[in-house]
């Protein structure tokens, strides 16, 4: 059963956190912390979109766009931060750059001409041939961007760095699932982004236990690489 009133307070609590997460973590000086605190931004925004969905404000489109576009963008940058400095990495060097800069294209494309736009929380939403290029492009980048955080995680042997990794997967998660679904079915259904919030919600009570810490770790430097990837 959808009860608007009960995601209404979900997602008011994932504000409350990705907020005060954010706070503390842009608190400490260092680039990781930096990135990351951006890329908590991004899902508030995303989270706050969801809100404007289910009041109907206006704008509400817009909100959630840039909420995803931040996410995708900061997430990837955030992510791969903590890669090894080697000569060559194929993850930070070529795919994260190439997959951030797509993803400005179909923003700016989209803020000239949207290519979705949601409607109440239960309908579903078709997608255009260039919305499903775009969800592919969000599957990959946020799978990157949690697979660059497994890579760290062989290299920074920390606590923080792993509870980080874990609520990204309730973070992010949720979002690859539902651009894996646009993709296969060319549909985009709102209620799914209500859903989206309760696997948020664990990853943000996470998040305030790995921030604090923080994220200033010193890139590892070892010249090995990481051949496999769980998260591909």
């Amino acid at each position: 059963m959808f009860n608007l009133t009960i995601f209404s307070v979900i997602i008011g609590i994932n504000v409350f956190l990705l907020g005060a997460s954010a706070f503390f973590i842009f608190r400490e000086k260092h680039i990781g912390n930096f990135l990351i605190g951006l890329s908590i931004i991004g899902l508030l925004i995303l989270e706050m979109g969801k809100l404007s969905l289910i009041f109907n404000f206006v704008l509400e489109d817009k909100v959630l766009s840039l909420g995803l576009f931040l996410t995708v963008l900061f997430w990837l940058a955030a992510s791969a931060s903590f890669l090894p400095s080697k000569p060559f990495s194929l993850n930070k060097a070529i795919l994260s750059p190439v997959f951030g800069l797509l993803c400005l294209g179909f923003f700016f494309v989209w803020w000239i001409k949207p290519f979705v736009v949601t409607g109440d929380l239960g309908s579903s939403v078709q997608l255009s041939k260039i919305a499903q290029y775009f969800f592919v492009l969000v599957v990959f980048s946020l799978t990157l961007a949690l697979s660059n955080l497994e890579r760290a995680l062989y290299f920074l042997k920390q606590k923080n760095i792993r509870l980080l990794f874990v609520s990204a997967l309730f973070l992010l998660g949720p979002y690859i699932f539902l651009s894996t679904y646009a993709v296969l079915f060319s549909v985009v259904s709102a209620k799914f982004l209500a859903y989206s919030s309760i696997t948020v919600l664990a990853g943000s009570i996470i998040l305030i236990f790995s921030r604090r810490a923080g994220f200033g770790v010193e890139q590892a430097k070892e010249a090995g690489s990481i051949q496999t990837s769980v998260s591909f």
